[in-house]
């Protein structure tokens, strides 16, 4: 099954355009891109870039805060969220061209501080219901992953955490670095030293789609850069990066 997976992959992926000098009149691909994939975006733009000269700029923040921004006329050409809904809402809102398209499935884990591990040896719920355990967590109202982190803990009802709530899931991330969480949950692609991942079917799929927006000047080399994303070197980076991969777009 895998290697038929690659073998599909191969006859798909998609080369970069041919590389050309970097034209610093040309304005760069402006991406905005969920905080959860921030670095593998920057990961993957080196290598897009590499190959083609392509400028690209990206600004991240959580998918509810790019979704009001976009909402309100930033300027645009291509967004990364980190769920289905909001490109959907944009897309009912004839805010964006094309099809949307699913480039990568989140995972989500619970980060702990080595002073739990041994706690965290006895699984999740014990966990969760340590004493006093502050947990940080991305706002469920803006981030796809604070909606799943939010869902996990309405499995444990008797696990009374304290609460801390960030922006997006990059700051729950930061939280839990600096020490002001015991816990945390984040992003797999974060790749905590300590963490515990979280069963998939705790909380519903996070299906990260890619849109290019319509009022983008650029669509052409939005369009290009998102079908890149499906090429077997971009999927490699996508999964390197603690990512599970869509099925491959048919040609």
């Amino acid at each position: 099954m895998r290697l038929a997976l690659l073998i599909v992959c191969a006859l798909l992926s998609a080369s970069p355009p041919a590389k050309a000098a970097p034209d610093d009149t040309v304005e760069p691909l402006r991406i905005a891109v969920a905080s959860n994939f921030a670095m593998p975006l920057q990961r993957l733009v080196d290598t897009y870039s590499a190959a083609t000269g392509e400028r690209i700029s990206i600004s991240s923040a959580s998918t509810g805060a790019l979704y009001n921004q976009i909402s309100h006329g930033a300027p645009f050409d291509l967004l990364l969220a980190a769920d289905s809904e909001r490109p959907a809402r944009l897309e009912a809102e004839g805010l964006t061209f094309g099809k949307r398209d699913t480039y990568a499935l989140g995972q989500l884990v619970l980060a702990y501080q080595p002073a739990l591990t041994e706690l965290a040896t006895s699984g999740i719920e014990t966990l969760l219901a340590s004493p006093e355990l502050n947990l940080a967590m991305a706002n469920p109202e803006l981030a796809p992953y604070g909606q799943a982190a939010k869902a996990v803990l309405e499995r444990f009802p008797q696990a009374q955490p304290r609460v801390l709530t960030g922006a997006n899931v990059g700051q729950a991330m930061q939280m839990w670095i600096t020490g002001g969480a015991d816990a945390a949950f984040v992003s797999a692609s974060f790749q905590p030293a300590q963490s515990l991942p979280i069963p998939a079917d705790w909380h519903a799929p996070i299906a990260q789609q890619a849109v290019v927006l319509a009022n983008s000047n650029n669509i052409d080399r939005a369009q290009a850069f998102m079908f890149w994303l499906h090429s077997l070197e971009a999927r490699h980076i996508i999964q390197a990066q603690g990512y599970k991969l869509p099925e491959p777009v048919d040609g």
